[in-house]
């Protein structure tokens, strides 16, 4: 293992793995359950399974955009905290 693999596998842990799966999954759920009264349907009360299907849709774009973000920032942070030791 060259030196800069190994501190890449020091800068993406387990742990943050973990923590940002665990808010990726949360920022869908809060995102899919706003998102509901939003959606441009007539008769709502009718289609409530399409209604938490194009809600799910439109979240599942703001959570990949946000799985990004929370991967980049764990990644400088972490790589921040190793550089600040040293």
């Amino acid at each position: 293992m060259t030196e800069n693999e190994a501190q890449a596998a020091k800068v993406i842990t387990k742990r943050s793995k973990i923590i940002n799966g665990f808010l990726t999954v949360v920022w869908f759920c809060f995102w899919t359950w706003f998102l509901q009264d939003y959606v441009p349907l007539e008769a709502k009360h009718e289609n409530d399974a399409l209604i938490l299907g194009i809600a799910a849709m439109t979240a599942a774009s703001l959570t990949g955009v946000f799985w990004i973000a929370i991967g980049m920032y764990s990644v400088v942070y972490n790589d921040h905290k190793l550089r600040s030791r040293s």
